[in-house]
């Protein structure tokens, strides 16, 4: 899940600091990549939750800073389609009446790439022949900290700068998350609706509209982090963890994600394993009968500041 990958990528580059393009040509064509490339293609998403591993399949269609994807089915979230115009995003799920309207997201992976790849104190890039993926030429980066240890690897098309392929590793080594494509177009078609809002205006919700919507449906508080933590919620989803179902809330703010969980009372161990799995910081606390964790990559002397700023209305 996006999720999953995400609470991954912050973990690789949670201690990323001074800012600045990388040396290599072959990087910088990767992050213009993100802003200008034009392609449609087929991919498959593995990522490990607990002692599983799951597979999802998407189609992806990018137009420079637009994007939709397609989730089909016998994936975990078989159904759903993701629209960004550049400036908003929208969240469609099957069975779902409201739309989930916010602010564009852009891609994740290589904003925090960027980050990543401006830390050349702590993480060494390598770059050499990598074998055809999707009947394309690629170039393999690997990118390794202090230690030696591998927390990405790219398969990287030297013409465009599209990654066909990333690997993802945690604090130890171990796989975590993946991606490949099995086919892309790089002269793709689009429709004239692809990258438009989709369904009745009445019908999107924001996200604390849908936060109060589901916290309502499903009997949890409508507990969130308020506007002057500097950071904004982005997107609400309920989802089952262990068992159980959790209100999951993720925020962005300064280049930073923090995911806030709530669960009923001392069902703290799903979002604590998934922090130690991606080497993330985590923070959890009981309040009002329901218990809740934040995870980040930010300190935990940092979640426990936000923690105390927690409102319920």
């Amino acid at each position: 899940m996006r999720w999953v990958l995400s609470l991954v990528l912050v973990a690789a580059c949670s201690l990323a600091g001074a800012q600045g393009e990388p040396a290599d040509p072959l990087l910088r064509r990767v992050l213009e990549a993100g802003r200008k490339a034009r392609y449609a293609g087929e991919r498959t998403v593995e990522y490990r939750r607990g002692l599983d591993r799951r597979v999802q399949t998407e189609l992806v269609f990018k137009d420079g800073p637009r994007y939709r994807i397609e989730y089909l089915p016998g994936s975990p979230l078989a159904g759903q389609v993701v629209v960004e115009d550049g400036r908003r995003r929208w969240v469609v799920r099957p069975g779902e009446a409201a739309i989930e309207e916010g602010p564009a997201r852009g891609d994740d992976s290589l904003a925090r790439l960027r980050l990543l790849l401006a830390d050349r104190r702590r993480f060494t890039t390598t770059v050499g022949d990598g074998e055809p993926i999707a009947g394309l030429p690629t170039r393999r980066v690997e990118i390794a900290d202090e230690r030696g240890i591998v927390v990405q690897r790219l398969w990287v098309h030297p013409p465009t700068g599209i990654v066909l392929r990333r690997e993802l590793f945690g604090p130890a080594g171990g796989k975590l998350g993946s991606f490949e494509f099995r086919r892309i177009d790089l002269q793709p078609r689009f429709g004239s609706d692809d990258f438009e809002a989709p369904g009745k205006p009445e019908a999107r919700r924001g996200p604390f509209l849908r936060l109060r919507e589901l916290a309502s449906a499903e009997g949890f508080l409508p507990a969130h982090l308020p506007s002057g933590t500097g950071f904004v919620l982005d997107s609400v989803e309920v989802r089952p963890l262990l068992g159980r179902r959790v209100l999951m809330q993720v925020y962005r703010g300064g280049g930073r994600v923090v995911t806030l969980y709530q669960l009923p009372p001392f069902g703290r161990s799903g979002p604590l394993r998934i922090a130690r799995q991606a080497g993330l910081n985590s923070y959890a606390w009981q309040r009002d009968g329901r218990s809740f964790v934040l995870v980040s990559g930010m300190p935990e002397e940092r979640l426990r500041e936000l923690a105390g700023r927690l409102v319920v209305r």
